[in-house]
């Protein structure tokens, strides 16, 4: 006796769910790419933050107290446009002299070099009084892509009072925090 051989033919895919498809995973693909790079800046902002952590704790021994800063924000802010950009940082307010400035000054930097923090240059490390930006040092955290900046603003144009700030930051496609 003969068998009946079935004729059928292999199911296809139509081109409506090819699309479908290749619109899927297109979108899918967007996803994973945008979280896994959420994910891995933070990661770096992280590392930073505990590195700050311990310089604001050494800080703090040295009888200089300071607060902790994490944020992101758009470079034009009253139309919502342009590149974004994070940082994590520490801050001391209430400096009351150029001399005291100077001091925390090279104590904050000795604080961040004994954490891990690199100097880009040796020409930097030399504060100018002016108005309002005294001065900025630069420094890169090891096995980090985050510039580093140490900075010293006075609070009033003409005023003995400042403001010492080291923050982290980079430009970022999203926002992170």
């Amino acid at each position: 006796m003969q068998q009946k051989i079935s004729s059928s033919k292999p199911r296809r895919f139509g081109k409506f769910s090819f699309a479908l498809a290749t619109i899927a995973l297109l979108i899918g693909g967007f996803f994973i790419y945008k979280y896994s790079y959420i994910y891995l800046e933070r990661k770096k902002y992280d590392q930073a933050a505990t590195v700050l952590h311990k310089v604001a704790d050494d800080l703090r021994t040295q009888g200089i107290k300071t607060e902790f800063s994490r944020g992101c924000g758009r470079a034009e802010q009253v139309f919502g446009d342009g590149a974004v950009s994070c940082s994590v940082g520490i801050e001391h307010k209430g400096i009351e002299s150029k001399e005291n400035s100077n001091e925390y000054t090279s104590m904050t930097s000795a604080t961040l070099v004994s954490n891990g923090f690199a100097p880009l240059s040796d020409g930097a490390k030399t504060f100018v009084f002016s108005p309002q930006v005294s001065g900025n040092q630069f420094f890169r955290l090891t096995n980090s892509s985050l510039n580093c900046q140490l900075s010293l603003y006075s609070l009033r144009p003409n005023a003995d009072t400042y403001q010492l700030i080291v923050s982290c930051s980079k430009q970022s496609k999203y926002f992170l925090f």
